[in-house]
């Protein structure tokens, strides 16, 4: 059962014209120091109203590091590592009412999730992308034919994903989208950001379904991806977090059951 919300003092972050207190040894407190008190009172009223949540969100840094670990040493293993760390960041910023911050951790996450299934089938692409001679286009990710989430990427690796692979694609699209409003300045339409950083029960609550959004969209893009590549071993290392967000889907769930 969630704890009962904790309200804490909220403060503009133009902390330029604010009036700052004074710190325990008389100097005038540095603007940082102002904030990290801001993100500390957001942690805890955030951990106190949403920490089985929360710690349910950040699950999923441990879960694509054990992808990582199940693929080997492949090159595109570093963009997974890098996503497991965003995550971590994500959920953190979440925490301390950094919401814009949180929300744009996500997208980077999707981003590094689908660009790692691509760049595996595409030597090219991926050996420009490591030297840095390449960007990641979201177009060739969300791309219906050629991207990881679609139709030719699917036919290749996984047909038996086939019928449930558009459906991701659109969701992963979608995802895409709302969260981008963080990154171009948008007026929001979808997310609502403070203009301090202090604790919003309602933008946390949709942080927290647009990761567990973003959670069965990176599943299901490496499961396309790999999951029938992998030897035994290494699926049974991922059949919980598998089976946990996408146990519904039958063929899924008898790869998991072999």
């Amino acid at each position: 059962m969630e704890e009962k919300t904790t309200e804490m003092p909220c403060d503009n972050l133009n902390t330029r014209s604010a009036t700052l207190p004074a710190a325990t040894n008389g100097r005038q407190k540095l603007p940082v120091e102002h904030l990290h008190e801001l993100c500390s009172n957001a942690l805890e009223a955030s951990l106190n109203s949403h920490q089985a949540k929360i710690a349910k969100a950040g699950l999923l840094a441990g879960d694509i590091d054990a992808w990582r670990d199940a693929i080997g040493a492949r090159p595109e293993g570093r963009l997974l590592e890098t996503a497991a760390s965003e995550l971590t960041l994500s959920v953190l910023n979440a925490c301390q009412a950094q919401y814009r911050n949180a929300f744009k951790g996500l997208r980077l996450v999707l981003e590094l999730c689908l660009q790692s299934c691509h760049l595996s089938a595409n030597l090219l692409d991926s050996a420009e992308w490591l030297r840095g001679d390449r960007d990641t286009k979201w177009s060739a990710l969300s791309n219906d034919v050629d991207g990881p989430l679609g139709a030719r990427f699917s036919k290749a690796f996984n047909p038996e994903l086939e019928d449930h692979t558009p459906a991701f694609r659109s969701i992963a699209i979608t995802l895409y989208r709302e969260l981008s409003e963080c990154i171009h300045g948008n007026l929001p339409k979808r997310i609502n950001l403070n203009d301090t950083i202090c604790f919003n029960h309602e933008t946390l609550d949709l942080w927290l379904k647009k990761a567990e959004i973003l959670t069965n969209v990176c599943h299901f893009s490496l499961s396309l991806r790999y999951l029938n590549e992998l030897p035994p071993d290494a699926i049974n290392k991922l059949r919980s977090p598998i089976g946990d967000n996408l146990g519904h889907i039958s063929t899924i769930r008898s790869k998991l059951e072999e």
